[in-house]
């Protein structure tokens, strides 16, 4: 079978430190707390998480705390069996805030477009709100 696939490339300035932001992203009560969608993280290269009450599972290829984070991810609405990895690269800003570079590559040509406005809408403009309140 012929696969035909799109990467997805944004970036995200976000007004919090890179460790908050890590945490968010790797801590399953503040990913919760944040987003309201379940999940289940050990972050540690090789384990296995899911999320988004269960509509997204994969592996953490590699994590490097407060710098970036690796996985080989799917959504439950993928072929069975394809996985994409994602990569996010967290980088300070001269503000203390931190730029979030995000490539997820692999993906199936046809979810490319929701993909593109869920991880905008459903989680960097909620990483987003809790921070700028926070900031108040």
């Amino acid at each position: 079978m012929k696969l035909k696939t799109e990467n997805i490339f944004q970036i995200t300035e976000i007004p919090a430190s890179r460790k908050a932001v890590y945490e968010a992203l790797t801590d399953a009560k503040v990913f919760f707390s944040i987003t309201g969608l379940h999940a289940e993280f050990h972050s540690e290269s090789g384990t296995y998480f899911q999320s988004e009450n269960k509509k997204v599972s994969g592996y953490y290829l590699s994590l490097e705390q407060d710098e970036y984070i690796v996985m080989a991810w799917r959504h439950e609405y993928f072929l069975r069996g394809i996985h994409t990895i994602v990569h996010i690269e967290l980088t300070d800003m001269d503000n203390g805030g931190t730029r979030l570079h995000f490539n997820q590559i692999g993906v199936p040509e046809e979810h490319a477009g929701w993909l593109t406005e869920h991880w905008r809408k459903d989680v960097w403009n909620l990483l987003l709100a809790h921070f700028k309140t926070l900031e108040m």
